[in-house]
């Protein structure tokens, strides 16, 4: 089976210098900069960077996973631009595994893309890399 989209296809939409989507965080990521302690972030399928840079600004230590290389170079131009750091790591959702704990892991409109049994085995990844008191803010189609 093929996946509706391709790291080619959002590499296109990326590569422009303005943003393909709302450079700014989902609200709700902006509350939860609110209200938790700056810690430790995963996001997971982060696109262009608005939830990661956001949090990076508030004191999280980010890092950012998706499949497109022109959406990752954008953070880090955006992250750089702000004097921020923002880990990034290019890769497939459908292959990858997390490599560590985090306070915070966000996925904001990804799990959708991949097919149900991975989408699956990412939550379960995510759920066992949850430190303690650990939030998810995921959102989905």
């Amino acid at each position: 089976m093929k996946r509706k989209e391709s790291p080619a296809g959002y590499d296109a939409r990326y590569r422009s210098s303005e943003y393909y989507f709302d450079p700014k965080p989902y609200k709700f990521i902006e509350v939860l900069a609110e209200h938790k302690a700056p810690g430790t972030v995963l996001d997971v399928g982060a696109g262009e960077g608005a939830n990661a840079v956001y949090l990076a600004s508030k004191g999280f230590t980010v890092k950012a996973v998706d499949f497109s290389s022109a959406g990752l170079e954008k953070i880090n131009a955006r992250a750089h631009a702000e004097g921020l750091t923002v880990e990034t790591e290019l890769a497939d959702l459908s292959e990858w595994s997390i490599d560590r704990d985090y306070d915070v892991l966000v996925s904001t409109a990804v799990l959708h893309h991949l097919f149900p049994e991975e989408a699956l085995r990412v939550l379960e990844d995510m759920q066992q890399h949850t430190l303690p008191a650990g939030i998810h803010a995921i959102t989905l189609f």
